[in-house]
């Protein structure tokens, strides 16, 4: 049986009875004791057992007290004993008096061979006047005053962060020791993550300002041809498109800037809690797939129709699979086209390999998309344009069908004349039919045709060789 345990009822009411008679004895015994009735012995038996019950009811409130505050006491001290952050009691020389386990864990010291080893002695040579400095404040009476310094340890210091207050007697303060080393790393790789943040936020503007350069030199090549028109409004509309991702990676760069300065606004006042570092680097790692995302969106409209604005600017001859370019041609239409209600419907498999020149089929394509859009579905909503290929042999078939307005005889008569059009002054110049056909019979090798009925829609067929004959310039 520990000294700390409870006793049995039975030993302490023999305690109590041997300490009673000690008591009685120590004085003289009454010498004036009358003779006492047998009713008053009985009465007097009566009393004593209940004067006997009433301290054994008192004795056993006293020992479940006893018992609650040794319970009490335990559980304080494993509070104290297991708590995540060191407490240590120190005396005014600096000296270990008391620690519980994370204390002695963060010195790296047995608890055991703590007492009486002054703190700043664990602390690194160069923050132990900051340390000094705290204790002097800690005993001066300051109000709840802290430090931060590095510990020494058997591999990197060991940062932590420390808060103190003075005991009542004013000989000893108790300070609250907390390790910060992973917030400090944390702090570190934080930052490196910002750092790179911003170098390839840097690296895709420097990208997006040369892929915009090249398209101003495009534009001013295309400017010098018959395109100039039909381009100016397409770069328009892309320049309008790219306004999107470059507005939503401006503000995603600007809320992480303000996220970041909080956030170390934060560390350094000693307030960041673990959670909500793990939360902010949560947010800097969806901020940056947000401006990876809109900047690879940015770059590859860029690219796209960088690239059919330099076939049609250098009409050069080059390999190339049909189904690739009219997708590039349509994905630069896309901006102006997106918020009117018709469609276009492809129906070109890929495979179909040419060696021609796609910059004069792009614009044939602009040219039969526009004039369907302009001409054909005036009036009609649910127009639909289908964009359909067939290879035979050694040519390409491609056909452009619409649901829409149709054309009669005499239209169809004067359709590929110059400055034809059923709405000059009204958005047309005449000039896109003739331009079509130019390019096909003149750069293209091929031949056009066409069948149209009022009401009923238009097919444009075109027929291309799959190879250009000797060097087309």
């Amino acid at each position: 049986m520990t000294a700390d345990a409870p006793l049995p009822p039975s030993l302490v009411a023999a305690n109590l009875r041997r300490l009673a008679k000690e008591r009685l004895y120590m004085g003289s015994p009454p010498t004036d004791l009358a003779p006492l009735s047998s009713e008053e012995v009985l009465h007097l038996m009566h009393e004593l057992q209940v004067k006997q019950i009433e301290l054994e009811i008192q004795n056993e409130e006293l020992q479940t007290s006893q018992a609650k505050e040794r319970a009490a006491a335990l559980r304080y001290a494993e509070l104290y004993d297991l708590a995540p952050v060191g407490y240590v009691t120190l005396n005014r020389t600096g000296a270990i008096s008391q620690s519980n386990l994370a204390g002695a864990r963060v010195l790296g010291c047995d608890r055991t061979r703590l007492a009486g080893q002054r703190f700043s002695g664990f602390v690194i040579e160069a923050d132990q006047p900051v340390f000094g400095d705290f204790l002097q404040h800690v005993f001066d009476g300051q109000d709840q005053p802290s430090c931060e310094v590095r510990l020494r340890s058997a591999g990197a210091p060991c940062s932590v962060h420390i808060h103190g207050m003075r005991s009542e007697d004013g000989q000893e303060c108790r300070i609250v020791v907390t390790d910060i080393t992973l917030l400090r790393q944390s702090q570190v790789q934080l930052q490196e993550l910002n750092d790179h943040l911003e170098e390839r936020v840097a690296q895709r503007t420097l990208e997006l300002e040369q892929s915009v350069e090249r398209l101003k030199q495009s534009y001013s090549a295309l400017a010098k041809s018959e395109a100039k028109a039909t381009l100016s409004t397409l770069i328009a509309s892309v320049f309008h498109e790219l306004r999107t991702p470059v507005s939503i990676g401006k503000m995603a760069v600007s809320t992480l800037s303000d996220q970041a300065t909080e956030t170390g606004h934060r560390v350094t006042t000693g307030q960041l809690k673990r959670q909500e570092l793990l939360h902010f680097i949560g947010q800097v790692n969806e901020g940056a797939e947000l401006i990876r995302r809109n900047l690879e969106r940015t770059a590859q409209m860029l690219d796209d129709f960088g690239h059919m604005a330099v076939d049609q600017a250098s009409a050069q001859r080059r390999p190339f699979d049909l189904a690739v370019v009219v997708e590039e041609v349509l994905h630069s239409l896309r901006p102006s086209l997106k918020r009117k209600p018709q469609r276009i419907v492809v129906d070109v498999a890929p495979g179909i390999a040419m060696d021609s020149q796609p910059g004069p089929l792009g614009q044939i394509i602009i040219n039969l998309v526009n004039n369907a859009y302009l001409h054909a579905f005036d009036g009609k909503p649910d127009g639909v344009l289908t964009i359909s290929a067939r290879s035979d042999g050694d040519a390409v078939e491609l056909r452009f069908v619409d649901n829409g307005v149709g054309m009669g005889p005499e239209q169809l008569t004067k359709l590929f004349e110059p400055f034809f059009s059923t709405k000059i002054g009204g958005g047309g110049t005449g000039l896109g039919m003739s331009i079509v056909k130019n390019l096909v019979v003149e750069k293209l090798q091929g031949r056009i045709a066409v069948e149209s009925t009022l009401g009923q829609g238009s097919c444009f067929v075109i027929t291309l060789p799959r190879v250009l004959l000797g060097n087309v310039g």
